[in-house]
């Protein structure tokens, strides 16, 4: 039996270039989870080291039903290496996430789908980059394999290894170039990382959008052939597999602008645009802040304590102020006339924490 802190491993469930993706159930619990495991010659790898810690503090930070939850991260002890019979090392960084085994995207662009299930993929998606972007989090590898599906409709984002913090130079250095060729902007391609902003996920939603809504990326796959359509070619004729809305199109070849001053920038402008042309129109941000509570299990004994300082902590019992606070900024864009608001109490009252919310 391989313990890490509270889980118990099962079996592994998935690999990729630097981790292992294994299935887990919490011991006390019950509650199943998915613990990344980083293996091989990436334990000695500075880079990939970084790129983990990237995904620990991108992911701790967030807090949202379209984004997988994470529980807990640590490195790999003696007694765990010696109970998996040499397969992991001991001293491996491990990071427990919410399971789902619904599959990803990436079945929708093998089996085929249609606009209802494509639409909704696309807004979900588009609603955690939103999130995410207003935390100063760009995910930097949006693709159909990074968007999980769950076996009761859940659409979550995950895998935010290549996580670019906004407000600083980039850890990992913007000397690599990291992410999926097909799906990454202009900027990603030429490694302009003072370049990376929201309108960077975009590009990549849009080509998402175009290799889910036609079979395959508008410029293909290959490294090659992705950095000469991507940095001087007009994506190609768009010939979708199901019938779209009229506006689908225009909507898509928004998205893949090349230049990073005319793409849209915002997550929710693109959301809200295509919830329009789909029918299926929103209530704007006017109508408040509050947002239903997602459904997600209680809290796991034993789990959390190494995200103290990473994790998002809620902003709690401040609703009236929040109100406040609300109402005068839907004045300020209805009325296009400034406002000033005094936020007053003593120290360790929480101004600062009211004011950057």
């Amino acid at each position: 039996m391989i313990r890490i802190g509270p889980f118990i491993l099962e079996e592994p469930i998935g690999r990729g270039g630097m981790a292992e993706v294994w299935g887990a159930v919490h011991e006390r619990q019950g509650a199943r989870a998915a613990v990344k495991i980083l293996t091989g010659d990436a334990i000695l790898n500075p880079v990939y080291l970084a790129l983990f810690r990237n995904e620990v503090r991108g992911i701790a930070g967030l807090d949202h039903s379209r984004i997988v939850r994470v529980y807990d991260h640590g490195l790999l002890t003696p007694e765990a290496a010696e109970a998996s019979g040499g397969t992991l090392e001991a001293g491996s960084p491990w990071l427990a996430m919410e399971r789902l085994d619904g599959g990803t995207l990436s079945d929708y662009a093998r089996e085929g789908v249609d606009w209802d299930r494509l639409c909704a993929a696309l807004l979900a998606t588009l609603d955690g980059l939103a999130h995410a972007h207003a935390r100063g989090v760009v995910h930097r590898d949006i693709k159909p394999g990074n968007v999980l599906l769950g076996v009761h409709g859940e659409i979550k984002l995950t895998d935010f290894g290549l996580v670019h913090a906004i407000a600083t130079v980039d850890e990992v250095g913007d000397s690599l170039l990291l992410g999926t060729p097909a799906y990454m902007a202009p900027e990603q391609l030429q490694m302009r990382a003072r370049d990376f902003g929201p309108w960077t996920d975009l590009y990549a939603v849009g080509c998402m959008a175009w290799a889910l809504a036609t079979g395959a990326p508008p410029f293909g796959r290959e490294l090659k052939d992705a950095l000469k359509g991507h940095l001087h070619l007009e994506p190609p004729a768009f010939t979708p597999d199901m019938r779209v809305p009229p506006d689908f199109e225009r909507w898509v070849r928004w998205l893949l602008t090349k230049p990073v001053e005319q793409r849209v920038s915002r997550a929710a402008e693109a959301s809200d645009t295509l919830a329009a042309l789909s029918g299926r129109p929103r209530p704007g941000w006017r109508a408040g802040w509050r947002r239903p509570e997602s459904k997600r299990e209680g809290p796991l004994h034993g789990v959390g304590l190494g995200l103290l300082g990473v994790r998002s902590v809620p902003l709690v019992g401040r609703e009236p102020e929040q109100d406040f606070l609300w109402d005068k900024l839907v004045t300020v864009d209805r009325d296009a006339s400034p406002q000033v608001v005094m936020l007053r109490g003593g120290a360790g009252y929480g101004k600062s924490r009211l004011a950057r919310w």
